[in-house]
């Protein structure tokens, strides 16, 4: 606008401003300029806040933001297409309602305490669609404060797509690695077998002059069956090509038992050390990962010791509670108790150059054709999926030392069993309809329930097993099913008869499918799933549980 001699205080000049003028009527149709009010700041803020809610709209990621309650006040279209929520359904709520139960109480505590402390907080979560559907996601939560509104801004990136790939670097990383042992599991499970029929023979001999001389004999076969079934269990959790739930362990028990069951895939000129005292130590894990973990590190401590005179890995474990200076050396690691778990040798080590990439995708050392360097990479990740942190250091004199920390429960969760001997319990002449199309096994089982005061029907498909329960199911009391069998599988057949006896008791056996039998087992009330061989102790204790209900 043009400023001119009828304002004689201002004078002739011409100015171009964002402004806001303020007038006032004059008579003779003249306006008397009151104000004039800059807004140029104000007018390039709001072009920032709409740019800014645009990007948000147009953003790839979820993006919800909260009141200082927690109370959803607004969800971009993101939000939107991930979770299957439109905005109107979601806005007025918490963000609950995205909750899968895959996450304990303490796991929202440990957020809510960062955010109302005012830092930010990251994680990975699974959550659940609108559908049912869990998806992964990486979560990110800011407090925020304006001069309208305080609250909390969340930003969700969909990790599907990566955890797929996950999946597959994981599993090819585990075939490198079961590669490795299928000489070493073959010799230890042909000495099991040795020993096994030795001690047969032995038996049979002693049986002829002293029956009860063979009892020695009987209870090395028996333990020598049990080593072999978890040799088989142990391949078969690290083999697997799932991921199984992460749930309450004793890590210390855990540790013994994969190290020996590792032992085979050593050279004997190796020595290993074990520092690992007694006890449990709970934590909360994933026995596949935590399997393919130790797998890695005694496979790359084997690997560097191939020219060293006196080869040696020694394996430590033990508590860990973090000081001050610990937690200011080490960025982002949390105070509390920690199980510490060492991996060391005393190899050719690492130059220092090389450190920092240990854990990097396809990084390697070995020579060509030697290893895909997916290995350190699958560790890395297997200890941030456990909540823990990891940490390489050379030796002192040689070799290098794998330090991991693993989060220790605080408290023995409920489920955790009392330790003693659990002793045999009788049945009461209750009538089990048994099915298994193996007819030594079924043979085997009917003799141990009889023995166990209880009446079996004898099934060897699934379709004869129901027939005989069309024929006997006024006395049938309870179901114990082989999962896979000629004319319909064990979980079949449980649909079938629950069909038209919903509260019948269910009993799977399973040789190998245990993971995909537990989907049907949790639609199912009243049944369990046993793993073969089935500790007699164990399947006369399931069986009263589920009798007695």
């Amino acid at each position: 606008f043009e400023m001119t001699h009828d304002f004689p205080d201002i004078g002739r000049r011409t100015m171009l401003l964002n402004a806001r003028c303020i007038y006032k009527a004059h008579e003779k149709n003249q306006f008397i300029l009151l104000a004039i009010e800059d807004v140029t700041e104000r007018k390039q803020a709001e072009a920032a806040r709409t740019k800014l809610a645009r990007a948000i709209e147009s953003a790839g990621e979820a993006v919800i933001t909260t009141d200082k309650a927690g109370v959803i006040d607004y969800v971009n279209p993101a939000f939107e297409r991930l979770t299957g929520y439109t905005a109107e359904e979601v806005i007025g709520k918490t963000p609950g309602i995205l909750k899968s139960g895959k996450h304990d109480a303490a796991f929202y505590e440990r957020m809510w305490a960062t955010i109302l402390s005012g830092e930010t907080w990251q994680d990975q979560v699974i959550d659940r669609k609108k559908n049912g559907d869990l998806y992964p996601a990486m979560l990110t939560i800011s407090p925020f404060r304006s001069d309208e509104h305080e609250g909390f801004v969340g930003i969700q990136s969909d990790l599907s797509e990566y955890a797929a790939l996950e999946r597959q670097f994981l599993q090819a990383q585990k075939m490198e690695a079961v590669g490795t042992l299928v000489g070493g599991i073959a010799h230890d499970f042909n000495n099991v077998l040795s020993a096994i029929v030795g001690n047969l023979f032995m038996a049979k001999t002693k049986l002829r002059r002293n029956p009860e001389s063979a009892a020695e004999n009987l209870g090395a076969i028996d333990q020598l069956s049990h080593r072999a079934a978890g040799m088989i269990r142990q391949l078969l959790t690290f083999s697997r090509n799932d991921e199984t739930d992460a749930a309450e362990m004793p890590l210390i028990p855990f540790i013994k038992e994969t190290l020996k069951f590792m032992r085979t895939a050593i050279p004997e000129n190796i020595a290993i050390h074990q520092e690992i005292g007694s006890g449990e130590l709970l934590i909360n894990g994933d026995a596949t990962q935590l399997h393919q973990v130790l797998m890695n590190l005694i496979n790359n401590a084997r690997d560097a010791l191939e020219n060293v005179t006196h080869p040696c890995i020694t394996v430590r474990l033990q508590t860990f509670e973090p000081d001050e200076h610990f937690l200011k050396s080490h960025h982002g690691f949390k105070p509390g108790e920690y199980a510490r778990l060492v991996v060391e040798d005393n190899g050719c080590g690492v130059s220092e150059e090389h450190l920092p990439h240990l854990f990097d995708p396809f990084f390697t050392t070995k020579e060509a054709g030697k290893g895909t360097g997916l290995g350190l990479a699958m560790v890395y990740g297997a200890v941030q999926h456990h909540h823990g942190f990891i940490e390489v250091l050379p030796n002192e004199d040689a070799g290098l030392a794998f330090h991991i920390y693993l989060p220790l429960l605080t408290a023995t969760s409920s489920s955790n069993v009392a330790a003693g001997k659990k002793q045999l319990l009788q049945g009461h002449g209750e009538c089990i309809l048994l099915a298994d199309d193996d007819r030594t096994l079924c043979e085997t089982l009917t003799d141990v329930l009889e023995s166990l005061n209880y009446r079996v029907l004898q099934a060897a498909n699934g379709r004869e097993a129901l027939e005989l329960f069309e024929k006997h199911q006024g006395q049938i009391s309870l179901a114990l099913l082989d999962v896979v069998m000629p004319h319909s599988g064990g979980v079949e057949v449980a649909r079938v008869i629950r069909a038209s006896h919903a509260d019948l008791p269910v009993i799977f056996l399973t040789g190998y499918d245990r993971d995909d039998v537990k989907v049907a087992n949790r639609r199912l009330h009243n049944s369990n799933v046993l793993t073969k061989p089935v500790q007699i102790t164990l399947l006369s204790i399931c069986l009263r549980q589920m009798l007695d209900v």
